[in-house]
């Protein structure tokens, strides 16, 4: 979990929450946060970068590695969790058993 204040990039005075307010509130829940803008686009990389850590960390022993092949024939690898593991498979077994 991660605490995104959007909209930094206006005036503190048109802030809807106060920055003492979620700052003490992350620091309370120890959850990490990031201050961010949407439009100007500060800082969001990096908590979208963040928050792909933190599922992988806390998912690795869920993960699994799916080989594919795009529309132009190259082939590559990507890193999914188990559940749509499971959805794929079942997806290109139908899609076999369909169009052979």
């Amino acid at each position: 979990m991660i605490i995104c204040a959007n909209k930094v990039d206006l005036a503190p005075d048109l802030w809807k929450v106060k920055r003492e307010e979620y700052d003490n509130f992350s620091k309370d829940m120890n959850i990490p946060l990031f201050e961010c803008s949407a439009s100007s686009g500060y800082n969001v990389q990096d908590l979208f970068a963040q928050l792909a850590r933190d599922i992988l960390k806390n998912n690795r022993a869920n993960l699994t590695e799916v080989e594919e092949t795009d529309q132009q024939g190259r082939n590559g690898h990507s890193l999914i969790l188990a559940d749509f593991a499971d959805r794929e498979k079942r997806r290109k077994q139908q899609k076999q058993s369909c169009c052979g």
